[in-house]
C-alpha cells in the first residue's frame, strides 16, 4: 500500500460517524491499517496479538476490535468494507 492509499483509507475511516460495534469496527481498523503500513515496529509490545485475540473472543463488541484490526492488518480497503 502505497502512502496516498493509506491516507486515503486513514482519513475516510475517520470521517466515518459509526456508533456500537461498527464504530469498534472501525477503531481497530485504524490502528491495524497503521500496522499495516508502518511495519512491525508500530505499536506497542504485545498489541498485536492482543488484537488477533480479540478477534476471536465471544463477545462481540470485543470481537469487532479485533476483526476490525485484522482487516487493516490485511490492507483492506476502506470502500471495499463500508462500500462508496
Amino acid at each position: 500500500m502505497n502512502e496516498k492509499e493509506f491516507l486515503h483509507n486513514l482519513e475516510t475511516a475517520q470521517s466515518l460517524s459509526l456508533q456500537g460495534n461498527k464504530a469498534l469496527f472501525i477503531k481497530g481498523y485504524l490502528r491495524g491499517l497503521q500496522r499495516h503500513y508502518h511495519g512491525e515496529t508500530f505499536g506497542y509490545p504485545g498489541e498485536h496479538e492482543q488484537f488477533q485475540r480479540l478477534a476471536a473472543d465471544d463477545d462481540e463488541s470485543r470481537s469487532a476490535l479485533g476483526l476490525g484490526y485484522m482487516a487493516g492488518l490485511n490492507g483492506e480497503k476502506i470502500k471495499d468494507l463500508v462500500g462508496d
